[in-house]
């Protein structure tokens, strides 16, 4: 009988360490894609604030007449946020696509706070809207 010298295959070893090594590597993964996917939700509900907020301006400008833009609870925000600050719900765009606030102030903040951070979307009288970066005071 001829001794076998050219095996194929792998030992139920080296499946093992192998099977080891990819829960170990899951175990680290798994918290970080928790966080990435919170922060992702938080990111891309900002934006949609942002986008609703940049379309009502751009149709009172096409539109040559005011629109008004509502925030409710029917927005449909997928993120697990523990405290949403809406501008007074409502905000109407001039034809010229300036912001009224119904007030004196020149900007207000849209604020979203979840348990990956705090993100806040700013929209000026002249009508602009942006997101503030992480860790800005210009709506404190």
């Amino acid at each position: 009988m001829k001794p076998v010298t050219n095996q194929r295959g792998f030992t139920l070893i080296e499946i093992i360490i192998a099977m080891a090594i990819f829960a170990i590597l899951a175990a680290i993964a798994v918290p970080n894609f928790n966080v990435w996917r919170q922060n992702s939700q938080l990111r891309s509900d900002v934006r949609l604030i942002l986008g609703a907020l940049q379309q009502a301006r751009v149709e009172a400008i096409t539109r040559n007449q005011p629109v008004t833009i509502t925030f409710d609870n029917s927005w449909g925000l997928k993120g697990d946020f523990t405290n949403i600050q809406f501008i007074d719900e409502k905000v109407t765009f001039s034809a010229r696509g300036f912001a009224d606030f119904f007030g004196s102030d020149d900007k207000k903040c849209v604020s979203f706070t979840s348990s990956a951070g705090t993100r806040t979307v700013i929209l000026k009288a002249a009508g602009h809207a942006s997101i503030l970066p992480v860790g800005s005071t210009e709506c404190d």
